[in-house]
């Protein structure tokens, strides 16, 4: 539920890509929706320090 992890971390530096969801709630209900859009994202190619938002208003 952070929504300034962006603005908190130095992602550059962590080395890691963090994939976010984003939801109305951290309830399962909420975000099992996003599950498809989490394992498509998984499948692509990222760059460290990348951070991704995945939630249901994404094209």
């Amino acid at each position: 539920m952070d929504q300034n992890l962006e603005y908190q971390q130095n992602l550059q530096e962590s080395g890691l890509t963090i994939l976010a969801l984003q939801s109305r709630t951290n309830r399962y209900e909420d975000l099992l929706p996003l599950v498809p859009r989490l394992q498509l994202a998984l499948q692509g190619d990222h760059s460290p320090g990348q951070l991704l938002w995945i939630s249901l208003d994404d094209s």
